[in-house]
C-alpha cells in the first residue's frame, strides 16, 4: 500500500491485485504462489471475514487472473514476519493463519516455531515459483519490522517470542540469500526500523496511533531509497 502510493504520487504507474492479507509466513506464500502456478490445491487458505467470520480464501477466485498479473510483474517484494505457525499434524500441512475455532482439534493441530531451514527452503520455492511465472526479475526479500502482538509459546513472553520469531526468519533469509546464486536479493528495512531506532533521538513507530505501527515518515524514507535503489536511474 505504501509503496503503491508512493509510485502514484511519482507519477508512476501503480496497478492493484488484491491478494490475501494472511500471507504472513513463507509456509503461506509458498502455498499461494504454488496455488497460482496450479502446482498446489489450497487447503490451508483461512481469512477473516469483517465479521469476524473464518472462510476459505479461494472459494471464489479466478486464479488465471492472478497468473496472468504476477507474470506481467517486472520485479517482486515478498515480505515475511512470523515464524510461529499451526501445522495440521495428519497431513503436515501449514495453515496460513490460526486454526479455524469450528476445526480446531488439539489431537491433530499443533503450534510450532518453524525452523531457520523450513523457512530457508520456502524462500527459495517461493523465488523460483515467481521466476517461472515472470522469467529472470529481481525477487527481493524483506522483513516484516511490525512486532508481534501474542505468542502461543508456553512460559515465553511476547517480547522473547517476538525477537525469536523474528531472528529465525533473519537467519532463514541470510541462508537462502547464501543459496539463490543472486536470485534472491534483501532489503534491509526491518533493520531500519529496529537497528537505527537505538542511533536516534526519536522514535521510529507509532504510526497510525499505534505503537506497533512504524513511523510513516521513516516508511517514506525506506521506500525513497529502495526506488533509488532499484529504480534509477539504471537498477
Amino acid at each position: 500500500q505504501h509503496i503503491r502510493q508512493f509510485l502514484i504520487r511519482h507519477g508512476r504507474h501503480a496497478d492493484r491485485v488484491p491478494i490475501p492479507e494472511g500471507l504472513n509466513n513463507t509456509f503461506a506464500v509458498r502455498q499461494f504462489i504454488d496455488w497460482v502456478e496450479g502446482r498446489d490445491e489450497l487447503v490451508y487458505s483461512h481469512e477473516k471475514t469483517d465479521d469476524g467470520r473464518m472462510e476459505r480464501w479461494d472459494a471464489d477466485k479466478d486464479r488465471e487472473a492472478f497468473r496472468s498479473a504476477l507474470a506481467a510483474a517486472g520485479g517482486f517484494i515478498v515480505t515475511v514476519g512470523v515464524a510461529e505457525v499451526w501445522k495440521d499434524r495428519r497431513t503436515g500441512g501449514v495453515y496460513w493463519r490460526g486454526v479455524p475455532a469450528d476445526q480446531f482439534d488439539p489431537e491433530r493441530h499443533e503450534h510450532m516455531l518453524s525452523t531457520v531451514e523450513q523457512n530457508a527452503e520456502n524462500l527459495l520455492a517461493i523465488c523460483d515459483g515467481l521466476r517461472r511465472l515472470a522469467g529472470d526479475v529481481p525477487v527481493v526479500c524483506t522483513l516484516s519490522p511490525v512486532p508481534l502482538i501474542a505468542t502461543m509459546r508456553a512460559g515465553t513472553s511476547i517480547f522473547a517470542a517476538d525477537a525469536v520469531s523474528k531472528s529465525t526468519l533473519r537467519v532463514a533469509v541470510e541462508n537462502a540469500l547464501r543459496r539463490s546464486e543472486g536470485r534472491l536479493r534483501y532489503w534491509p528495512s526491518f533493520e531500519a526500523f529496529r537497528w537505527l531506532g537505538g542511533h536516534l533521538d526519536r522514535s521510529l513507530y507509532g504510526g497510525e496511533d499505534n505503537p506497533r505501527h512504524p513511523d510513516p515518515e521513516m516508511i517514506s524514507r525506506v521506500i525513497e531509497l529502495f526506488v533509488e535503489h532499484y529504480f534509477e536511474p539504471v537498477a
